[in-house]
């Protein structure tokens, strides 16, 4: 409960009745619509925040570092890899720029 609180919770004995049941149900179906709308948003929110961040050394990288980058937000947009992969790959970017000015 302490990682999910917003998730819907009923007492096992509860579920016994129908209608309880079927609110329970329709409850859990649009916590998870809700929460995959979010993450979803907050994907897009990453993948065009890590473009624009692409763009401030661009004529700094070289094409390999470049055709890097646009696979690592690719591969995140896919979700083939998190976050944290993604992010940190622009700050090493963010570094070599900030040696190079």
């Amino acid at each position: 409960m302490q990682r999910f609180p917003l998730l819907p919770l009923e007492e096992e004995g509860r579920l016994n009745n129908l209608p309880l049941r079927e609110n329970h149900i329709e409850r859990l179906f649009a916590y998870y619509r809700w929460t995959g709308r979010a993450l979803l948003g907050a994907r897009r929110k990453h993948i065009s925040i890590l473009q624009h961040l692409m763009g401030y050394p661009k004529k700094d990288l070289s094409s390999e570092d470049k055709q890097e980058l646009l696979g690592l937000i690719e591969d995140y947009r896919s979700e083939l890899v998190l976050a944290d992969r993604a992010a940190g790959a622009f700050e090493f970017v963010d570094s070599c720029y900030a040696v190079l000015q």
